[in-house]
């Protein structure tokens, strides 16, 4: 059974032969490319939107994961020595006082750079902390 899309206003709608009769002239059909973009928005990311999208869906870490994440890791006394001497006071508030950590969020991003840490380290340990 043939499925075809249609475009209206911001919503796709999706027909197979039978409903013909609910397709409207307001309708427009998707082209191949514009369907192929739909069904696969990921493939027509720039790297850089690839690499947002992975950082945020990464899982969030309560407190109490991060900092169990930066002590098993022996890394809990090096975040607070630079927190301690950062001029950020965003990035020593984000740290102090949130309740919840994001793989994304600019201090942590931040701080991974002050640190000089392997990306692919942190991701390791970020998804292990998740399971705490």
């Amino acid at each position: 059974m043939k499925i075809r899309y249609f475009w209206k206003n911001t919503e796709v709608y999706a027909f197979d032969e039978t409903q013909n009769d609910l397709i409207t002239d307001d309708m427009v059909e998707l082209t191949s490319d514009e369907l192929d973009r739909h069904l696969h928005p990921l493939k027509y990311l720039s790297d850089e939107e690839h690499e947002a999208h992975r950082l945020a869906i990464m899982p969030t870490l309560s407190r109490r994961q991060f900092k169990l994440m930066l002590h098993n890791s022996s890394l809990l006394k090096q975040v607070e020595e630079v927190v301690a001497v950062t001029d950020d006071e965003v990035l020593r508030i984000e740290y102090q006082d949130s309740n919840q950590f994001h793989r994304d969020n600019p201090s942590i991003l931040k701080m991974i750079g002050m640190l000089s840490l392997d990306l692919a380290t942190v991701d390791k340990l970020w998804v292990q902390a998740s399971n705490i």
